[in-house]
Formats: C-alpha cells, structure tokens, sequence
C-alpha cells in the first residue's frame, strides 16, 4: 500500500458520519423547500405546507443518502486501501437507490419503492460520476501551464476582424513594414534622381540651342 492510499484509507475510515450526513440534509432541504414553494405556488391551494412537506422529504433524503454513502464506501475500499472510481460511483448509485426508496416508502406508499429506487440510483451514480471528472478536469487544469484569456481568444478566431499580436508578431510586422518603407523611399530616390538629370539635360539642350542661335545670328550680322 503506497503512502497515498494509506492516507485515503485513514481519511475514510476516520471520517464521520452524523455531521456531514446532517450537512447534506440541511442543503437538501433548503433546496427542496425552495423548489417547493414553486410548485405549491402553481398546484397546491396550501403553498406554504407543501413547501414545508417537500423540504422535510428532501431533508431526509439527504440525511440519509449522505449516511449510507460513507458507511457503504468503507466497506468497499479494496484490500490495498483503493477505491477505484467505478466502485465509488456504484456505491453512491446504490445509496441513493435505497435511500429514495426508503424515504418514498415512508412518506408516499409502496407505489414509490421502485420509482424511488431506480431514479435514486441513476441520481447517485450519475452524480457521483460527474462531480468526480469535474474534480478530474480541474486537477488536470491545475498542472496545465493557464491559456490565454478569453478575449484574446476571441480576437484570435477566424471570425474576429481584429487579432492579438504578440511581441515577436509584432516586431515582425514592424520590420515588413519598415522594409517597405525603406524600399517605397529608395524608388522615391530614384525618381527625384532621374527628374534632376532631365532637368540637367533639357537646361545643357535649351543652352546649346541658345548659343548656336547666338552663333547664327553673329554670322548674319558679319561685315
């Protein structure tokens, strides 16, 4: 038995029973007596008892769920102090099946034995069964280095008109624009560089032309 398992077995076996069992059944019948008090509101002529009625049963149910799920867990923790997932969830399946059978039988008749005892066990084990992958997800989350945050996921998707950069993305995108500026610039060069040596060019053309027109008009004005 490693040192872990050890340690589950002792948690279980020390763990008490009344007060936590007692703890459920004030959450449950807070629960039921709220959820009572609505539907005595919309079907009852006394919504005040049948909320009252409703919060005891749950009460109970609680009460007692919780009471048979740890005395039936300890009996199942294996030899080598394990309790494998699969036998937790069916033992708090079959907790919640006796339980509701027990309460439908006391308060509502014998018709409520086997409802009670079919819907308590499809509510134990499936409840059981989710809260224990949540505490796995959650475990597992822990050990996961955080994602991003939910806005930045957003902006990321394919469908978002904006997208979050970071620094490496940025200082990529800074440098291409830097690039095209630099080339933008140089082809700005070239231009004003051709424009000056046309301008030079026509200025040396309209001087030649001019001093041969000099030169004409000299000759033609000769002795």
């Amino acid at each position: 038995m490693s040192e872990s398992q050890a340690v589950q077995h002792k948690q279980l076996e020390n763990a008490p029973i009344l007060i936590p069992a007692l703890k459920v059944g004030l959450g449950a019948g807070l629960t039921g007596t709220f959820i009572g008090s609505i539907l005595g509101t919309l079907r009852s002529p006394t919504p005040v008892l049948f909320a009252l009625i409703s919060g005891a049963q749950w009460s109970l149910l609680g009460t007692t769920y919780w009471a048979l799920r740890i005395s039936l867990l300890r009996t199942q923790v294996g030899t080598d102090g394990t309790l494998t997932p699969q036998r937790q969830h069916a033992t708090s399946g079959a907790a919640g099946g006796i339980a509701a059978a027990v309460i439908g039988f006391a308060t509502r008749g014998r018709a409520n034995v086997l409802p009670g005892l079919l819907m308590g066990s499809l509510t134990g084990y499936g409840g059981d069964a989710a809260y224990m992958s949540f505490i796995a997800r959650r475990a597992a989350a822990v050990d996961q280095p955080p994602g991003p945050p939910w806005w930045k996921r957003v902006a990321n998707s394919g469908w978002s008109p904006v997208k979050v950069l970071g620094d490496a993305e940025y200082e990529s995108l800074l440098r291409e624009k830097m690039l095209r500026v630099e080339a933008e610039i140089a082809v700005i060069d070239d231009d004003i560089r051709a424009l000056r040596e046309g301008k030079f060019e026509l200025i040396v053309t309209a001087s030649s032309r001019a001093q041969c027109d000099r030169d004409v008009h000299s000759s033609s004005n000769g002795p």
